[in-house]
C-alpha cells in the first residue's frame, strides 16, 4: 500500500512526460529514468511526433 497502485505510478510517469515536453521540447534528446516510459513513447509514435500534439489529442 506504501508504494501505490499502478495507476499512481502511471499518473507519476506521465507527469514527468508533460514537465520534459513543456521544458525541454520535442527536438532535444531526453532520458527518462524508468525505461518503460521510453517504451510507452515508442508505441505511441516517438518524441518529436508527441511533442507536436496539443492538449485536445
Amino acid at each position: 500500500m506504501l508504494g501505490g497502485s499502478t495507476q499512481d505510478a502511471a499518473l507519476a510517469a506521465w507527469s514527468k512526460v508533460d514537465r520534459a515536453v513543456r521544458e525541454v521540447g520535442p527536438y532535444q534528446s531526453v532520458a527518462f529514468d524508468d525505461a518503460l516510459i521510453h517504451r510507452v513513447l515508442f508505441e505511441m509514435g516517438g518524441w518529436i511526433p508527441l511533442g507536436s500534439k496539443t492538449e485536445d489529442e
